[in-house]
């Protein structure tokens, strides 16, 4: 299906197979596949505690329920996975298009950004990216200028710069700054993917790298993350709100990673990658929503 052909059904409201749309990515950072990274450990049901016959059930339901069209699914208990599939065209070396769970990698970069000493919870954003800012502040919402990394990861900007808006604009950190506040920062919450793209610049202007760079180091190799792609903006940030790609199994793997705390392996093999007080931190409510 070309994208015409998937535009003018969208636009129809003809919603059948657009899940199969084959997904193209423009400019985007990438992690090349690596074949010598060994699979998840693989295990029965009943190994870990759970019925096989409930794991079939899952699938076969899946299978009939047409309308949810899934890519794939796998199942992991204590770290094993335990039921695995994967449906056409789709396969298990298919990079899958995250969208917003994309986000979550964004928060961990920030997490480490945080542990190494380099951005602070309460520092703004206009302090880190002060060359974003309109050269005439008089004429911005200068609420703005109290807009901190924590405001940004829990919706409370209050940034009226959206999704649409960024169609418009070639430099999305500018943009964000000159668009007007629906309200106080920290004062409400609205979910809005600029405030995550915003805390992408952020983690690129004090870490010197991209998302895409700094994960890689720090969280897609001890973990055996590959083939990941992250989309990039007109001016070479990843999106950070949207955007990332990666396979099912390496989702798992990031998903596993939080599970056990931040740690990653076992036993004499374990490291630890996230910090225990970022871990709780990020899963901890924090905004009334």
């Amino acid at each position: 299906m070309d994208w015409m052909n998937a535009a003018t059904r969208l636009l129809s409201g003809d919603m059948e197979g657009i899940a199969a749309f084959h997904y193209r990515a423009g400019q985007c950072a990438h992690l090349p596949p690596n074949p010598d990274i060994p699979p998840l450990p693989r295990a029965t049901p009943e190994s870990q505690g759970v019925s096989s016959h409930a794991m079939a059930a899952i699938y076969q339901d899946l299978n009939q329920a047409l309308e949810i069209e899934p890519h794939g699914l796998m199942i992991l208990r204590h770290g094993r996975v335990i039921a695995e599939s994967h449906w056409s065209p789709y396969l298990a070396s298919t990079p899958q298009m995250l969208y917003s769970l994309s986000k979550s990698l964004v928060s961990t970069a920030v997490g480490l950004a945080i542990d190494d000493g380099l951005i602070s919870l309460d520092d703004t954003a206009a302090e880190i990216l002060q060359d974003a800012l309109p050269a005439d502040q008089d004429k911005m919402d200068r609420r703005a200028l109290a807009i901190t990394v924590r405001h940004l990861l829990t919706m409370s900007a209050g940034t009226s710069f959206n999704e649409a808006l960024t169609l418009f604009s070639d430099d999305w950190t500018r943009a964000y700054f000159d668009q007007p506040l629906l309200f106080d920062p920290g004062s409400a919450f609205k979910y809005n993917s600029m405030n995550t793209y915003l805390l992408s610049a952020l983690v690129r202007r004090r870490t010197g790298q991209g998302l895409m760079e700094y994960l890689t180091e720090r969280i897609f190799r001890p973990i055996g993350v590959s083939d990941a792609h992250w989309d990039l903006c007109p001016k070479g940030i990843e999106k950070g709100g949207w955007g990332l790609a990666m396979t099912l199994e390496s989702m798992c793997r990031v998903g596993q990673l939080y599970l056990q705390g931040g740690v990653w392996g076992e036993d004499s093999d374990a490291v630890r990658l996230i910090s225990e007080k970022w871990i709780c931190e990020a899963a901890s409510p924090v905004v009334h929503t």
